[in-house]
């Protein structure tokens, strides 16, 4: 394919704006425009002549996308999510880029438009407006056209949020309002979430400032290995190539893909062992080709070689799946049932991936398991401190049996004095609290006061006598069962 035609105006747009300078560029008409660059994006070809040429061919592409993204929230901004404006702020800087900057506070009460409570994230792109809207004309009144708002930092404080954002264009001295008091109601319209697009815009300015130029010159070089004309026969004629070749084709971790697929994961799988190149594959094809479960596949058979393997994606949801994917493929594993998932991490923002609602996906995210670990080693309830209590469980079962006698007498005690003053309560019909009269407080010392401050009491030495009355039972009965036995075969023998 020949090289693209692009136009100089891509690279221009590139080193000199951010993207969200290209979208505060745009006004109500253009985000309106579904044709606003159709003439702009061309086909992007299989080879290229230059890094530059690579960068500047998905400028527009890129663009295109984020405008037709805006346009849908623009389309459908009845069902937005929309929070009311408790009090403005302009944060005063030394940079002229940030003379557009405020603090926002508003409030934590607001739904989005599913019901669902909304909370911000950095990088959202919101729009001002002084009504709710309930179409998309309400965006462009003539009392107050919508200004552009993009949320930089957010903080949650205990009855509202505070976020500051980089606004369009000013607007306190458009409005004629006064710090920290609204004259009349503004509202937070939001639109979409710029985080990912902007990180692409960023890769490809520094591909354009030639950062990183090795590697991606060796990821546009035309692979020689997919023509089959070049390989490395030294490397793949290796007796532990081979080997392992043989292990996986005598396996049925490929009998779910395709030839296509299948060669993909082996050609991928060769590059391995191959020590004198550092070597890149492409695996590409349409949507529903089935690149995702290759991948997986991939990773699957790599944890089996244990080859450490770092996967990235643009988006989470790109990297939930694959997650998702290949830890099927382990746990339905028989050779990693036990302890296959222990390597394999998931990492991420877990807000924005939703981590706690994915169950399957929980164990294997970086932070829970940190969190499971803190818990595991904390001095007074860790693992250390189990075996301690097991060891003197097992050495000294009995004396603690004893103990726990007389601790489970004295909460019957306990339970026997609240339940005598619970009775004696009044309820308070408001709370709902029990309240004890300040008589049957009187003289009643320590013990009385205790029982209501601690509340319930630690159900740890309830369980643990628990257990170690069921331990010296079956004890007894094994012993009983053992002597049992002997009686037997002597009367057996004595007959």
């Amino acid at each position: 394919m020949t090289e693209m035609e692009t136009d100089d105006d891509g690279e221009a747009i590139l080193l000199e704006k951010t993207l969200i300078d290209v979208i505060f560029s745009w006004s109500f008409k253009d985000v309106l425009n579904k044709d606003l660059y159709k003439d702009k994006v061309k086909n992007i070809p299989s080879t290229f002549q230059s890094i530059a040429l690579y960068m500047k061919s998905f400028v527009f592409p890129l663009l295109e996308e984020t405008h037709a993204d805006l346009f849908s929230s623009f389309d459908k901004v009845a069902s937005a999510s929309i929070c009311k404006i408790l009090s403005i702020q302009e944060v005063e800087s030394k940079k002229p880029s940030d003379k557009c900057l405020y603090i926002i506070e508003m409030g934590r009460k607001e739904s989005s438009g599913d019901g669902r409570s909304y909370e911000p994230e950095t990088g959202d792109l919101f729009a001002i407006t002084d009504v709710r809207p309930t179409c998309v004309d309400d965006l462009n009144r003539p009392t107050m056209s919508y200004i552009m708002a993009l949320v930089q930092r957010v903080t949650y404080e205990k009855d509202y949020i505070k976020i500051q954002v980089f606004s369009s264009r000013p607007f306190l001295v458009e409005q004629g309002i006064r710090e920290n008091h609204m004259r009349d109601s503004l509202f937070l319209v939001s639109l979409i979430n710029t985080t990912t697009n902007t990180r692409i815009w960023n890769s490809l300015n520094l591909g354009l400032e030639r950062q990183n130029s090795k590697v991606i010159q060796k990821i546009l070089e035309p692979d020689s290995d997919v023509t089959g004309k070049e390989k490395c026969n030294v490397c793949l004629q290796g007796e532990v190539y081979r080997v392992c070749r043989s292990k996986i084709l005598a396996s049925n971790w490929l009998i779910n893909l395709n030839d296509s697929q299948h060669e993909a994961v082996l050609n991928c799988l060769a590059t391995k062992y191959c020590h004198h190149e550092n070597t890149t594959k492409l695996i590409w094809g349409p949507p529903g080709t089935g690149k995702t479960k290759t991948v997986s596949t991939l990773l699957f058979l790599l944890l089996s070689l244990n080859c450490r393997t770092v996967t990235c994606a643009p988006t989470n949801i790109a990297v939930l799946e694959v997650s998702r994917r290949t830890l099927k493929l382990v746990v339905e594993s028989c050779e990693f049932l036990t302890y296959g998932v222990g390597d394999i991490v998931l990492f991420g923002n877990r807000k924005r991936m939703k981590i706690d609602s994915q169950d399957e996906l929980l164990h294997i995210f970086l932070d829970y398991r940190a969190e499971v670990l803190a818990r595991c080693f904390t001095p007074a309830s860790g693992w250390k401190y189990s075996l301690q209590y097991m060891i003197t469980l097992l050495e000294d079962t009995e004396l603690l049996y004893q103990l726990y006698s007389i601790n489970d007498q004295e909460e019957d005690a306990d339970a026997e004095l609240y339940q005598k003053y619970d009775n004696n309560a009044n309820y308070d019909s408001y709370s709902g609290n029990a309240v004890l009269r300040k008589e049957s407080l009187k003289n009643k010392g320590d013990k009385t006061q205790r029982l209501y401050a601690q509340g319930v009491k630690d159900e740890w030495n309830k369980r643990l006598g628990q257990v170690i009355a069921k331990t010296i039972k079956l004890n007894d009965e094994s012993q009983l069962g053992r002597g049992f036995c002997r009686n037997k075969k002597h009367s057996s023998r004595s007959a």
